[in-house]
């Protein structure tokens, strides 16, 4: 479906026609705003879709023509999940469709003993593809792919042990669910974001990285039902295909193609770096070089200097939005990035140091981000859990606003003679707390002053 490039900041996404369709900056905001989207209304989504076309339970077509409208909402909701989803909208939805096809066929064939029939490749393509083509154009590509998906599952649950896993497990036996996918990949990210990297788990703290990674590995295993699938497995098994290069990304945005024209010019290339083809075969300390193959390999250098800046890179194949976050969680893990909740919006977000505890994330119709309204909360509550700070807070204040409002010639004397109370003024709200002093004689010590 795609691939990705990870470099020593962040990663490049490719998609097949090699148009870089996003690039991250290394912050890990996309992935950790990901978690906590809501995507609740995906399964009500595919229902409403489903049944605009086709009758789930008796198969029937209903004769309409969709087109994009029908999905507006769906097509809204993936732009908003993350990146990935937005550039793959085609390739999730369709896959997510021809997941639910296929699955309401299993139910029928195999709890409600329907007849075989239903098997029938004819039959079956025609109401794929009438749920394909309104997203694609592709749809007769897409129906022979999962008519052949279909046909292993069908096998495998014809397999009585298999069968019955699926029983015990809650697969075919509930409900067809639109996107599920979708949903048990919000749900394990989550979930391995957690085990692996939230520093305020106190029942994995005394672990390490390596044990954390290793327990979620060991309980996934053995919780997740689409581990009991050997196809699902391979479909989300991390062990994505890996090439390591040296060679720059030669991709380009979808908005503004990359122009490599002047460095790639058959005529310059010809004409000044000819001569220098020759050191790749002959070892530039070893053997002396011409004078020409030293003016070529001088002008090469340069012309690198000015048109390459790429860095060594490891590049995955991927097949969907699991494999890529998996990937990327794993380069959190090496580069020992740890994640903690605000206290405030309560999501995920790598504070600078540990201390920190809101996040920068802007709050929903403010202008203001979590930190802001997360400090000025805590330090009001504060002033109400020590009145002896607020007695001193209210007091700064009135001898702040006559420092402000006094004229140029008198300024630096009252702000000399401020400092000199609050430094006073704090020992002695400092006695408060310790019970030498009441807050009746501070807040009068206060007035005084």
């Amino acid at each position: 479906m795609a691939s990705v490039c990870f470099g020593k900041e962040g990663y490049k996404l490719l998609g097949l026609d090699g148009r870089i369709r996003y690039e991250s900056d290394g912050s890990y905001t996309a992935l950790l705003d990901y978690v906590y989207k809501d995507i609740s209304a995906l399964p009500g989504l595919m229902e409403q879709y489903i049944e605009k076309i086709i009758d789930i339970e008796t198969f029937q077509l209903n004769g309409r023509q969709c087109n994009e409208s029908d999905y507006d909402e769906i097509k809204e909701l993936f732009a908003s999940m993350h990146p990935f989803c937005k550039h793959n909208f085609v390739d999730i939805f369709a896959d997510a469709i021809g997941a639910y096809f296929n699955t309401s066929l299993i139910r029928k064939k195999h709890y409600e003993n329907q007849s075989d029939s239903l098997c029938d490749k004819g039959w079956y393509i025609q109401k794929i593809k009438e749920l394909l083509s309104p997203i694609t154009q592709q749809s007769a590509e897409f129906a022979d792919r999962y008519y052949n998906d279909y046909l292993e599952w069908i096998g495998a649950y014809d397999d009585d042990e298999y069968a019955d896993t699926m029983i015990l497990f809650g697969d075919a036996a509930h409900p067809v669910v639109g996107f599920i996918d979708e949903l048990r990949t919000q749900y394990a990210i989550k979930q391995f974001l957690l085990f692996a990297l939230d520093t305020e788990v106190p029942t994995l703290s005394t672990l390490s990285v390596a044990q954390r990674v290793w327990l979620y590995g060991e309980l996934s295993y053995f919780f997740d039902a689409s581990w009991y699938d050997g196809e699902k497995r391979k479909k989300y098994n991390m062990e994505a295909i890996k090439h390591v290069s040296l060679v720059p990304i030669y991709g380009f945005q979808d908005t503004q193609p990359y122009d490599n024209s002047a460095f790639f010019n058959e005529t310059s290339l010809l004409e000044l770096f000819s001569p220098s083809r020759h050191v790749l075969t002959a070892p530039i300390n070893d053997n002396p070089l011409t004078k020409d193959m030293t003016e070529a390999l001088g002008r090469l250098v340069e012309h690198t200097k000015t048109y390459c800046h790429a860095e060594p890179y490891e590049k995955y194949e991927i097949k969907n939005l699991r494999q890529l976050l998996f990937l990327e969680i794993m380069q959190m893990i090496q580069n020992n990035v740890t994640i903690k909740k605000c206290e405030h919006c309560d999501m995920y977000f790598i504070p600078p140091n540990n201390r920190i505890k809101f996040c920068e994330r802007l709050v929903d119709c403010q202008n203001v981000t979590c930190s802001t309204i997360g400090s000025d909360r805590k330090f009001q509550q504060r002033m109400k859990d020590e009145p002896e700070l607020d007695a001193y807070n209210r007091a700064y204040k009135t001898r702040h606003a006559r420092v402000r409002r006094a004229n140029a010639g008198s300024k630096n004397k009252l702000h000399d003679e401020l400092d000199d109370w609050r430094i006073e003024a704090k020992k002695k709200m400092h006695e408060v707390k310790e019970g030498k002093l009441s807050l009746v004689e501070y807040e009068a010590w206060l007035k005084q002053k």
